[in-house]
C-alpha cells in the first residue's frame, strides 16, 4: 500500500518532501510514537538480557556457582532462570499488543502464522529445557548405564541429551511449516520478478502475489 507524504504526516510518520506526481514515495518512515518506541523497547529488552545472561553464566560456571539444572537459592541457575522467563513474557506481551493495535495494516503479510513459528523456536525450547530440568530435580529422569561400554550416563546427562535430541525433532518440523508461513512467492513482487501462469504476465501489479504465485 502506498501512503502520500499528507497521509503519512497525518499518521504521524516523517517523511520526503512531496514526490512528483505519478511517482511512488519512497522515503525512510522514522517512527517516534510512544507506542510504538515502548513496543520496541520492550521487544529488545530480551536480546540486550540474553547477551548480559551469557556472559553472567560463563562467569559463573567458570567459579562453579551457575549450577545448571539445580533451582537452589545458592546457585546462578535459578536467578537466572527467572530473569530470562519475565522479560520473555514481557517481550511477547510487547509482540502481541502490537499486532493488535496493526493487525489491519500487517494483514497482507499474515503475521500471524511468522509471528507463531519463529517465537516457539526461540521460547519454546527454552521452556522445554526448563521444564526437563524440573523433571530431572523431581527424580522423574532416570540415570542409564551401558553394559557394553560401562559408561554411565547421569540423570543431568539424561536430561541434557534428551533436550537436544527433541530439539532435532522440532527443527526438522520447524523447517516444514516455514516453507509454508514464509513461502518464496512472497518476494517475487518486490523484487519484481515476472510469473508466467496461463500465458498471462504478473509484474508489478499492486496485487499480492499467493503461495502458488498466484495474483490475489
Amino acid at each position: 500500500r502506498r501512503m502520500t507524504y499528507q497521509q503519512s504526516q497525518k499518521d504521524g510518520m516523517n517523511g520526503a518532501p512531496p514526490p512528483s506526481p505519478g511517482r511512488p514515495v519512497q522515503r525512510v518512515v522514522r517512527w517516534k510514537s510512544p507506542f510504538f518506541l515502548k513496543c520496541k523497547f520492550g521487544v529488545l529488552q530480551y536480546v540486550l538480557l540474553k547477551f548480559v545472561s551469557a556472559i553472567l553464566v560463563m562467569l559463573l560456571e567458570m567459579k562453579g556457582l551457575y549450577k545448571e539444572g539445580d533451582f537452589t537459592p545458592r546457585g546462578g541457575y535459578l536467578y537466572i532462570c527467572i530473569l530470562t522467563n519475565l522479560s520473555q513474557c514481557w517481550a511477547l506481551y510487547c509482540l502481541v499488543f502490537f499486532y493488535y493495535a496493526l493487525k489491519n495494516e500487517l494483514g497482507p503479510i499474515r503475521p500471524v502464522g511468522k509471528f507463531l513459528s519463529v517465537k516457539a523456536l526461540v521460547f519454546f525450547t527454552w521452556w522445554q529445557s526448563l521444564g526437563i530440568a524440573v523433571l530431572s530435580m523431581m527424580g522423574m529422569i532416570p540415570h542409564y548405564t551401558s553394559f557394553t561400554e560401562g559408561k554411565e550416563w547421569t540423570s543431568e546427562a539424561v536430561a541434557k541429551g534428551l533436550q537436544d535430541w527433541l530439539i532435532c525433532i522440532e527443527m526438522f518440523v520447524a523447517a516444514i511449516v516455514h516453507t509454508f508461513v514464509f513461502p518464496h512467492t512472497d518476494y517475487l513482487e518486490p523484487l519484481g520478478i515476472m510469473k508466467q501462469r496461463d500465458g498471462l504476465a504478473v509484474h508489478g501489479t499492486s496485487r499480492r502475489l499467493g503461495r502458488r504465485g498466484r495474483a490475489g
